[in-house]
């Protein structure tokens, strides 16, 4: 009897941990910081929507004011949710570009208002607007002021 009860405890064991080692094999790590941006090394002008800006050689080229760059919500990696705090991220060649970030329409909220980008790497944080889901269908970075070329690149957007 004795043999038979440590022959059926042994059983349990080994099916509880079993369980727990198919269980763990099978867990994915979320990816808690995902750029929402599709294409930001713009390896392409896939998912871009272009005005006076040219994608080449893995970068995005600004000709100056009225320059826009859009990617539409159906081409991003997820969406932003309201009043949440997120991180624009990019490299930038060229000093003075002056840029509105804001939905993709044109219209709605912006996220930076009138901002400047500097040459080299730039990082704006940023809480989206308690509306943003109602009427945000992706982003809009337009140049409003300069008139130079500006080149930019390695573009982001994370949580915080």
């Amino acid at each position: 009897m004795k043999k038979l009860l440590l022959l059926i405890t042994g059983l349990f064991i080994l099916a509880s941990v079993e369980g727990q080692i198919l269980r763990y094999s099978n867990y994915t790590t979320p990816i808690p910081f995902a750029n929402l941006i599709s294409n930001g090394t713009f390896d392409s002008s896939t998912g871009w929507t272009l005005t006076n800006v040219t994608i080449s050689g893995g970068a995005a080229t600004f000709t100056g004011n009225g320059s826009v760059l859009v990617q539409t919500k159906a081409n991003m990696n997820g969406g932003m949710t309201n009043s949440t705090g997120y991180k624009l991220e990019f490299d930038m060649t060229g000093d003075g570009f002056y840029f509105y970030f804001k939905s993709a329409d044109g219209g709605g909220n912006y996220i930076a208002s009138y901002s400047e980008a500097v040459n080299g790497h730039n990082t704006f944080n940023f809480t989206s607007p308690s509306d943003w889901e109602q009427f945000w269908d992706g982003i809009r970075i337009e140049c409003i002021s300069g008139s130079g070329t500006y080149v930019m690149d390695n573009i982001s957007i994370t949580l915080q």
